[in-house]
């Protein structure tokens, strides 16, 4: 039963197979599902046991092996500003509005509940605000099909956490993973342990990609500064 759990989805893992990324790689290819991991070549450690497919996106060859996998899924993101490249159909409901990047990569601006309905896979990439706040409440996850994939790496507090875990015990949503709870750390042991349930301790900040891009934006920083008087 556990097998087939993720059965027909891809799941991509970044940053090769090093650290939490081997694990989380390791549960999802164990559920079922085909596990894709990106980065170099320097990166790619092979696990004994399973099949992965390592992607270079600086190798064109390949890029068309990634692009073969998930030609057929819809991958939907809910996002603030992200440069992603056209790998299949993309559909965003966005907090801000940018024109030239969607006409550039080929994406359609919906209403949240087209998005919501059509998707099989929805990431959450927004900071939290008074806007933000419960973005996905319990009327808005209850427009997603029953065999969806929820993913929340931005921020807790954007969706109804009591109404996820009535969704996926009633098998209302196929799975859910979330890096960030509304409180910190999370209580509901309940939720925690289901199978269809992935969490990860708030690190999302902490692969190798968000560092370099931290450290590059402070020197930027004090590069180009604007005292403001």
């Amino acid at each position: 039963m556990a097998e087939k759990q993720l059965g027909g989805k891809v799941a991509l893992v970044t940053g090769g197979t090093r650290g939490i990324g081997a694990a989380i790689a390791k549960e999802l290819y164990s559920l079922g599902a085909t596990v894709i991991i990106t980065g170099t070549k320097s990166d790619y450690i092979p696990l004994e046991g399973y099949q992965y497919i390592c992607t270079d996106f600086s190798n064109k060859n390949s890029l068309n092996e990634f692009v073969d996998q998930v030609r057929d899924k819809k991958i939907y993101i809910l996002v603030n500003n992200a440069g992603i490249n056209q790998i299949g159909p993309i559909l965003v409901n966005d907090i801000q509005m940018y024109d030239d990047f969607y006409k550039q990569y080929n994406i359609k601006v919906v209403e949240k509940e087209e998005l919501l309905t059509n998707s099989d896979i929805v990431t959450l990439h927004v900071p939290l605000d008074d806007s933000t706040r419960n973005i996905l409440s319990a009327e808005h996850l209850s427009l997603m099909k029953p065999d969806a994939i929820l993913i929340n790496i931005a921020r807790g507090g954007l969706l109804d956490e009591d109404a996820l875990k009535q969704m996926l015990m009633n098998g209302k949503l196929g799975g859910a993973a979330l890096d960030v709870f509304a409180i910190e750390p999370p209580t509901d042991q309940e939720l925690l342990e289901l199978p269809n349930f992935l969490v990860t301790p708030h690190i999302g900040g902490s692969a190798y990609e968000a560092i370099l891009a931290m450290g590059i934006a402070a020197i930027d920083g004090l590069d180009n500064n604007k005292i403001v008087v």
